[in-house]
């Protein structure tokens, strides 16, 4: 059939399970770290097989509207919850360009840094490495 077998049940590969529940489900369920929530309605979105997804979403929905401090947070949420997500490389790249258009060169050098250091394989990092050798240079 294709599928393999998940705690919720059969699911074919590349599907994914979207339950939506009350503030007080998701408070409950995160502080048993059994799932991932997004912040911004009276019902939140899971996403049970990767839960930094709507958090990273609702990131770059943030960052495409202009709202880079929003940005910036649920940016962070991902980095510093899910640093092992497959996520976690946008995050950070994102993170560092959030601050970076915001002008606050400190910031936006340290996440630079933390992307070359945490994903030097990344075909981002030679664009990543020329950005902040120009960061470094206006930090002086």
């Amino acid at each position: 059939m294709g599928g393999y077998q998940s705690p919720l049940g059969l699911l074919r590969e590349g599907e994914g399970v979207k339950v939506r529940l009350g503030r007080f489900h998701i408070l409950v369920l995160g502080l048993l770290g059994l799932v991932g929530c997004t912040f911004g309605s009276a019902k939140m979105q899971v996403n049970i097989l990767n839960p930094a997804q709507p958090i990273y979403e609702e990131g770059m929905a943030a960052y495409n509207t202009g709202d880079i401090d929003t940005a910036i947070d649920r940016f962070t949420d991902v980095v510093r919850y899910y640093p092992h997500n497959g996520l976690a490389d946008d995050a950070t790249y994102m993170l560092a360009r959030c601050y970076d258009q915001k002008g606050d060169l400190l910031d936006a050098a340290r996440y630079y840094k933390l992307f070359v250091e945490r994903f030097p394989n990344d075909k981002r990092v030679p664009g990543v490495k020329r950005r902040l050798k120009s960061l470094e240079s206006k930090l002086k």
